[in-house]
């Protein structure tokens, strides 16, 4: 014989031992318990339970409220599928027998976000739903974060109320429904996100009209590969922003022409687009864009890496200029790539690094400006190692800073000192230890300087204090040297008085 189980009111039971009992049953049972009373009402609300999502759903003249984490279904309608489910019959103390399906959901919904801690909810409409316009002028029903219009053949004048419902702040979502392939609105974009599993009545001036959108999806489409070119134009050139991300899908097996694609796309755009994602990025790289010649300016606030023929210039600082020839993107444009906590010379390693995998880059130069003082830091970067030419240009060079670029000896790269002032006095071994050397200010070069040359390449000395019988004497050196002392030469003359080529030539024969 079974001894007889003795039931207890949770009324009886203290606060504070009633909300535990409350926190650790089922949300279907804890509903069920706020049905029954004001008071019990009451004291679930004070457990301060949290519901993560809410989603309402109108199926014709039916109706039901999903929870999710923790996960039940409130039907307001007799047909109920799933557990666990709170019935028709459980919310019967919430219904009104009088009031519409519409009222009886908006009566339960106001009723479950006040009793719990809900988060943000969602909007689902079926097709067999006739009233759509009601249900999104209803105030409660207003401030969805998405609508979602789900399965079967959506109307036209249901399309459309749904279109002129005009929010900027929330997004819709049509998913496994068919859209008449002829239909079109306005307001096809104005919703903040849009995704559109059927997308076959999309077309290419539909695109045209997007402005400031989050994320759009567009599921199986007509869309050609040269639309997508034409759109990706109109994205690259428009003065404003389109979206914050964009995917459109592509049929499954089909070889995509990526010379179609992306043809007449710049190098602006490619990084554009490559920002956008790693996909993207690994497709923008697998379009093998060529480009001439990279520049990376080290010139502290103006630090940039400039890419020419096509051209474009990118900022890693905060500050920046305009090139009357060349597009610029902004540290803002690039973001994704930089990082606030490294430094500007980081930052601007990493930005070059990932410039040379996405394209097919020529050699890069190096250009250090007189305001650099770490200019031994940014040469031991491996990355900045290998340049073609180092340029140092700009106003004075302290001879500590000249002192680190000629220490850093190699056989096959270019020096050039531009628009820079060297003291006169100034002397190194190394002057013209690199492949080839163009000193645009020389007054600072000395015979016994020349005398060092050996197996340049190219030298270019500018204005110089260099005399005649100076170059005299070098001239003599170099006929009568055992070794090649470079392959050109080039240095500057004053102009004036002609030169007297007797002293010029002396005892050459």
């Amino acid at each position: 014989m079974q001894p007889m189980l003795s039931r207890f009111p949770l009324r009886k039971l203290p606060f504070v031992a009633l909300k535990h009992v409350i926190k650790i049953m089922e949300i279907d049972e804890i509903i069920k318990i706020a049905i029954t009373s004001r008071y019990m009402e009451f004291i679930v609300k004070f457990c301060y339970i949290r519901i993560r999502q809410t989603m309402v759903h109108f199926v014709g003249k039916f109706s039901f409220i999903s929870l999710n984490d923790p996960a039940v279904m409130l039907f307001l309608c007799t047909k109920s599928t799933s557990e666990p489910k709170v019935t028709k019959r459980d919310l019967k103390p919430w219904l009104s027998k009088t009031s519409t399906t519409l009222e009886n959901t908006r009566q339960v919904f106001t009723r479950i976000y006040k009793l719990f801690q809900c988060g943000p909810f969602k909007l689902s409409i079926f097709p067999s739903t006739q009233n759509a316009k009601e249900i999104l002028e209803t105030p409660e029903f207003r401030n969805f974060k998405a609508l979602i219009l789900y399965g079967g053949h959506f109307k036209k004048e249901q399309l459309d109320e749904v279109m002129e419902f005009e929010r900027e702040d929330q997004n819709m979502h049509i998913l496994e429904s068919e859209i008449p392939e002829d239909y079109y609105h306005p307001n096809l974009f104005k919703y903040a996100g849009v995704h559109y599993c059927d997308a076959r009545w999309i077309r290419l001036e539909h695109l045209l009209s997007i402005k400031n959108n989050g994320v759009i999806k567009l599921g199986k489409n007509n869309l050609t590969i040269p639309d997508i070119n034409k759109f990706l134009h109109h994205w690259m050139n428009s003065e404003y922003d389109l979206f914050d991300c964009m995917t459109i899908d592509i049929v499954k097996g089909a070889t995509v022409d990526l010379n179609v694609l992306f043809r007449g796309i710049t190098v602006l755009i490619g990084v554009k687009i490559a920002i956008t994602s790693k996909y993207m990025e690994s497709i923008v790289k697998f379009c093998c864009i060529r480009i001439r010649g990279t520049i990376v300016s080290l010139d502290g606030e103006f630090t940039y890496v400039g890419l020419y023929y096509p051209e474009v210039i990118l900022f890693c600082c905060t500050k920046t200029f305009n090139h009357p020839s060349a597009p610029k993107l902004t540290k803002e444009d690039l973001e994704p790539w930089l990082s606030e906590t490294s430094t500007t010379l980081e930052n601007t390693r990493q930005l070059f690094t990932r410039i040379y995998k996405l394209f097919q880059c020529g050699p890069y130069r190096l250009m250090i400006n007189s305001s650099t003082e770490n200019i031994k830091e940014n040469l031991e970067i491996p990355e900045f190692r290998n340049f073609e030419a180092l340029f140092l240009y700009w106003e004075h060079f302290k001879k500590k800073q000249l002192d680190e670029v000629m220490e850093f000896e190699r056989e096959i790269q270019d020096l050039h000192i531009l628009k820079s002032e060297i003291p006169e006095d100034y002397y190194h071994p190394n002057l013209f230890k690199y492949a080839g050397v163009h000193y645009c200010d020389a007054r600072w070069i000395r015979l016994e300087h020349l005398l060092s040359i050996k197996n340049n390449d190219v030298i270019t000395l500018g204005k110089n204090n260099l005399t005649i019988p100076d170059l005299s004497k070098f001239l003599h050196h170099w006929m009568n040297s055992e070794y090649d002392l470079f392959n050109w030469m080039t240095i500057d003359i004053e102009k004036g008085p002609s030169i007297p080529l007797d002293v010029l030539f002396s005892e050459i024969t």
